[in-house]
């Protein structure tokens, strides 16, 4: 695979707001899978290639094309989206330390039960 075809899928990926795990996903693969092909470590074979596209919303051949597909989602993203995303992340991080802090206090209060 091509760096610039590894580049284009993760910057049209990332213009489509979607983290390896959730593009891994629809691609029916581990986020580890995913981020080895994303980095160049797996080969893309056809059927790959066609199924990447279609979550993309592109065709296959604009993955290895040389179009200014890059530089066009490189200039889309924006640092406000970026931003957006990291309070989006922060908020998300937020709540799993509350669900994380709320089984802590479940996993005591048993404990504490079962110690009487």
């Amino acid at each position: 695979m091509h760096n610039s075809i590894q580049k284009k899928i993760k910057l049209l990926r990332f213009a489509k707001g979607l983290t390896q795990i959730e593009f891994a996903g629809k691609l029916n693969m581990s986020q580890n899978a995913y981020s080895m092909l994303e980095n160049g470590k797996t080969k893309l074979d056809a059927e790959r290639i066609r199924l990447i596209a279609i979550h993309l919303d592109i065709q296959p051949d604009q993955l290895s094309s040389e179009d200014d597909v890059t530089l066009k989602f490189e200039s889309e993203i924006k640092a406000s989206d970026l931003n957006s995303q990291i309070e989006n992340y922060k908020a998300q991080i937020h709540y799993l330390q509350y669900l994380i802090d709320e089984k802590d206090r479940q996993l005591s209060l048993l404990l504490s039960k079962k110690s009487k």
